[in-house]
């Protein structure tokens, strides 16, 4: 190999490596805003929870058996079990891009998010646990950044209400002998709206 070709190996490694850094380094990224609202008229929510993940995990816990982490967040409001295992997951390859502990909200009060990385696979889930309300859980679950053409959701369309699930817990930690998940048909209020907004460029 010849002097000049050797010099030119040596230039084009150079302008990869420049190409690479300025990719990754100067890129701009989609930004989009989360609010977490409120709305009842006596019940608070602790232990809140926001995950923006891939397509390849599914927080969809209806009808299905209850998982022992969560236990902690519909019992007490602890998610540091929850968030374990989700730190696990992405520790196994799966697609996790984001975790995020949130603020207690008592009725009235409303939480605004940043989320300024959010691949086009990606969702959003948010889990509560809802006081006064024994066992339950209000989830968010896989709502979308981008609908299936790759265009980025500008805005909700509404307001979207959590779903409320009765963990089928009892207060001391022991499950019932009905272990699956179920829509909690007890409380009748709507008590927490998620909407989510492209704020533009980063």
């Amino acid at each position: 190999m010849n002097k000049i070709m050797m010099l030119f190996l040596v230039f084009l490694t150079l302008l990869c490596a420049v190409a690479t850094f300025f990719y990754f380094y100067t890129r701009t990224s989609d930004v989009f805003e989360v609010t977490l609202s409120n709305i009842s008229s006596g019940k608070s929510t602790t232990g809140g929870v926001l995950i923006v993940h891939g397509t390849d995990v599914s927080l969809n816990f209806l009808g299905r058996v209850f998982p022992p982490e969560l236990s902690g967040i519909a019992l007490s409001g602890n998610s540091d079990k929850f968030i374990s295992q989700i730190k696990d997951l992405k520790k196994q390859n799966k697609k996790i891009y984001k975790i995020i502990k949130l603020q207690d909200l008592a009725p009235g009060k409303k939480e605004v998010v940043t989320i300024d990385f959010a691949p086009e696979d990606s969702r959003v889930s948010v889990l509560y646990k809802v006081t006064k309300a024994d066992d339950t859980i209000a989830l968010i679950k896989s709502y979308p950044f981008y609908s299936k053409n790759k265009e980025k959701i500008v805005s909700n369309e509404f307001k979207h209400f959590f779903n409320l699930i009765d963990t089928g817990l009892y207060k001391d930690g022991k499950k019932t002998p009905n272990t699956k998940a179920f829509l909690n048909n007890d409380i009748k209020e709507n008590i927490l709206t998620f909407d989510l907004k492209y704020k533009g460029k980063q």
